[in-house]
């Protein structure tokens, strides 16, 4: 009797270390395992911290972009109105006659006698002998000249005012394209941070899920072998110490 209760303590001491053993040895591997998984799960927490740094930093580049943007358009609109006032104005003004000026003698003749028909002229060192006729013509024309010269002047001013409306307005369009440009790009950048941020998100929420199926695993084992210890007992129980 005394011999099967020493045997049957030895099987007893046998099922229970072995099932202590491989108990430790696969809580061990799963242990092991979770434990890299949260040096993982920590690695993404950080990642995500900064990537959600970056897309608030972002978010606020990009309201300054956008706030330029805005201030852009008002400028481009504000300069095309002038530009389009500018414009009307130069259509408005009078077409002028471009005269092209003389300096010799010999050109106020020949300007006289190709616009006037006119051969006679003369000069006698210090005045023109002009007849009648073209004296007449030559008097009206020196009239619309004095009136053509406010007009020419007025005309250039309107140019140039034109010419500054529209260099102003393409300045402005520039400085719209180039701020529409920059927001663009924060707005692609904030998306590729969003992106990769839900993509972390993604792997943590799988690590996590790995780990509850190793913690179920590792709770199913501790059971089976549970049940294990309880069965090899009660059969050495049953086949030894009861009889």
């Amino acid at each position: 009797m005394i011999q099967i209760i020493s045997k049957c303590k030895s099987y007893l001491y046998t099922i229970l270390i072995t099932a202590l053993v491989t108990s430790g040895v696969y809580t061990y591997i799963l242990n092991k395992s979770t434990n890299k998984d949260a040096t993982k799960i920590a690695v993404l927490n950080s990642k995500i911290t900064e990537l959600n740094n970056s897309i608030k930093d972002q978010t606020a580049k990009n309201r300054i972009l956008q706030a330029k943007v805005d201030q852009a358009t008002t400028s481009v609109t504000n300069a095309h109105q002038v530009t389009i006032i500018a414009d009307n104005h130069l259509h408005n003004t009078q077409s002028v006659v471009v005269i092209t000026p003389v300096k010799e003698v010999q050109d106020v003749k020949d300007a006289i006698a190709k616009n006037y028909n006119d051969n006679t002229v003369g000069f006698d060192g210090t005045r023109f002998n002009i007849i009648q006729p073209t004296t007449i013509n030559l008097t009206n024309d020196a009239i619309q000249w004095k009136v053509n010269g406010p007009i020419l002047i007025t005309k250039l001013a309107a140019t140039e005012e034109d010419l500054k409306a529209t260099q102003n307005e393409n300045a402005a369009n520039q400085t719209l394209v180039t701020t529409q440009t920059d927001l663009n790009n924060g707005l692609t950048n904030f998306n590729k941070l969003l992106t990769e941020t839900n993509n972390n998100k993604d792997k943590q929420i799988n690590l996590y899920e790995k780990d509850l199926k190793v913690q179920s695993m590792n709770g199913k084992i501790k059971f089976v072998l549970g049940i294990g210890i309880g069965g090899g007992g009660y059969w050495i129980y049953d086949h030894y110490i009861k009889k």
